[in-house]
């Protein structure tokens, strides 16, 4: 049983291609393994409707918010043909999503200051960052140190309290002769004391906007009224409302200008927020919005023992609250958001009550002390909190077109991680988790062992956080092929130290050179059982194609380790290094001995070889299944299966 599902006639290469093409930097070994995977498929006669490539990829529950420019949006409501923000703070087009199913830890993120961008994912979900040991002497920032400092991604997991994560923001800039810098004054004093009044009185066409502030605030009341000549040609109408007060009501009886302020930036304390275009307007308009509004509906003050004031303004629109936080991120300044839970209280005699929660900014444009700091990928945010969670139910991931393939999250910098060799390929294919593609597979192939399934991850997830899994699945001999592209480094998350990374290997993550061994994959695939021991390299196409080929048609648990120079982030193992070391077992080496697999997998330094190094046949895990031995569980009847005597023996 468990015998590799083939047709007397494979599908050819081009049946086996998919509309959708990768878009891998240049030099990428990506290109050969894709296309040498379909070559093997296509040689073994693999029937393309009973096989499944199986990868993983890191997700976000589907409530977490992603920016798209001008607002932060849901996850779960965005799709191909939207547009959202890189982590390099530029537009980028979306061009799939995954949606899985997740149980397990999710974790939450609170970043030390604007507890109000904490942030979800699951463990394995890389996030862009500092290790807090990188830029700290003691007890303060090197500043030496921060000038020099790359960010890198790490697996959410792997963070601790302290490290630094990047925030990034929306770097397009655009303008428009529409928003002078007297209008976007307007508009600062509209976000945080006007509104629109429409057809009232006897002309039920009419609309005119009007702002309310105290009467003691005469700076600004008379440069609305400069405004409002400025802008319209009219004077505004004033009066003062004792009744409600000490409040003095300026109106700007202007129709058109009323309308356009509704259309840019909303009506209603709580739906305020403003288009697009002017979340792209240059810094030193946006300054207009930000002062004005920071005038209007905020305050300062100075702490005790402090040299400079704080300003803060708090608003019923959580949507204003965002981009206000943006728009200073624009400047130059990270603002703090706090939301606070409104109560019903007494004013003036009356019952205030609150039609939803506030949300208070904060910002200091000069500090003594800051515990943000600014570099050029962002704001640096040390990390307040990490918190764990039970969590089950669907996750989702975004994949841009372009580089940096990653996207922002609360602000935050994450990356799009994940294979996309199933989408390139036409078989039926799953995204598990990222590190987590085995025991998918695993269920796959028990559930329909008629199925051919194909594995394929990288070095990082494979070795590393998959590395349990896969001594698991070696041991069990599954009937299943597992192709591991060995970068040597984590190459999809910039250029991290990986499993597989020489000793002494410096990246991002390992500034002083990795002090590890590097594990070793074939020794441990040999060692825990595996069947079938193969390493091959992604520039010698025919030869990686034979073995590939021979792999799929093995009848039990195949690995097949693949050299793929990473040409961006691995400077080390190049083609050249490669070249000069790497040689093929020939026809003499007989792969059945074990001890000589051995010798062979712990050959390395000037002399590496390639090939299948072990081979040998024996029952896999599938076939001592007596459950499935006549049909596949998946086309078997368990309507009127009784499993009372088990649940039993929990009561």
């Amino acid at each position: 049983m468990s015998v590799t599902k083939t047709l007397e006639k494979g599908a050819t290469v081009a049946e086996l291609t998919t509309k959708e093409a990768p878009t891998w930097c240049m030099g990428c070994g990506d290109f050969s393994i894709l296309s040498v995977l379909k070559l093997s498929i296509a040689e073994a006669k693999l029937d393309p409707a009973s096989t499944v490539i199986v990868s993983g990829i890191g997700c976000l529950p589907p409530e977490e918010m992603v920016s798209v420019g001008h607002d932060w949006v849901p996850i779960s409501e965005l799709g191909g043909n939207d547009v959202i923000i890189n982590g390099d703070g530029k537009f980028a087009d979306i061009a799939f999503k995954t949606i899985n199913h997740f149980e397990g830890n999710m974790i939450e993120i609170t970043p030390f200051v604007s507890p109000f961008n904490s942030f979800r994912l699951t463990p394995e979900h890389p996030v862009l960052c500092v290790r807090r040991k990188s830029i700290r002497t003691r007890n303060h920032v090197d500043k030496k140190k921060l000038a020099k400092i790359e960010p890198h991604f790490e697996d959410a997991e792997n963070l601790e309290k302290g490290d630094y994560i990047v925030f990034n923001w929306n770097r397009e800039v655009k303008d428009s002769e529409m928003y002078t810098k007297d209008f976007c004054r307007l508009i600062g004093y509209y976000l945080a004391e006007g509104y629109v009044n429409e057809g009232g009185g006897r002309n039920r066409d009419s609309a005119n906007v009007s702002f309310a502030l105290n009467s003691n605030e005469k700076e600004i009341i008379d440069d609305i009224s400069r405004l409002s000549l400025v802008l319209t040609g009219k004077k505004p109408y004033i009066r003062n409302r004792e009744n409600i007060g000490n409040v003095t009501e300026i109106t700007i009886c202007s129709k058109k200008l009323a309308l356009l302020l509704k259309r840019i930036c909303g009506k209603g304390a709580g739906n305020k927020k403003v288009v697009e275009e002017i979340m792209v307007l240059p810094a030193e308009k946006q300054k207009e919005i930000i002062d004005a509004y920071f005038e209007g509906d905020g305050y300062s003050d100075t702490e005790t023992l402090g040299k400079h004031p704080h300003f803060r303004a708090n608003t019923l629109s959580v949507f204003l609250a965002i981009q206000m936080q943006e728009m200073l991120a624009r400047s130059g300044i990270f603002a703090s958001i706090y939301r606070k839970k409104m109560k019903p209280h007494v004013y003036k005699g009356r019952v205030i009550r609150p039609s939803g929660d506030q949300y208070y900014i904060a910002y200091q444009p000069e500090k003594e002390f800051s515990s943000v700091q600014k570099i050029n990928h962002g704001f640096l945010i040390p990390i307040k909190n990490i918190n764990k969670s039970h969590y089950e139910g669907l996750v989702h991931n975004l994949e841009t077109i372009n580089d940096p393939h990653s996207y922002l999250v609360k602000g935050f910098v994450v990356h799009n991680c994940g294979s996309k060799t199933n989408h390139f390929i036409k078989t039926y294919g799953f995204e598990g988790l990222h590190g987590r593609a085995l025991p998918v597979a695993t269920g796959i192939k028990i559930a329909n062992h008629n199925l051919n399934v194909i594995i394929v991850t990288g070095d990082g997830d494979g070795y590393g956080i998959g590395g349990n899994h896969f001594i698991h699945a070696a041991r069990r001999n599954l009937n299943m092929t597992y192709i591991i592209q060995n970068n040597e480094v984590y190459g999809l998350t910039k250029g991290q130290t990986s499993p597989t990374s020489e000793k002494g290997f410096k990246s991002n993550s390992t500034p002083q050179g990795a002090l590890e061994e590097p594990v070793n994959p074939l020794a441990l695939a040999i060692t825990m059982g595996a069947t079938f021991v193969a390493r091959g390299y992604a520039l010698d196409i025919p030869g990686l194609k034979k073995m590939m080929a021979e792999a799929i048609n093995h009848n039990g648990f195949a690995v097949v380790d693949v050299f793929q120079p990473c040409s961006t982030y691995n400077k080390i193992n190049t083609p050249d290094w490669y070249k000069a070391r790497i040689f093929k077992l020939d026809d003499s080496y007989d792969a059945s001995n074990k001890v000589k697999a051995f010798e062979m997998a712990n050959t390395w330094g000037d002399r590496i070889p390639t090939g299948v190094l072990y081979r040998e046949q024996k029952p896999t895990y599938e076939g001592g299944l007596p459950q499935i031995s006549e049909k596949p569980l998946a086309e078997q009847d368990i309507e009127n299966i009784d499993i009372s005597m088990f649940l039993d023996r929990f009561k």
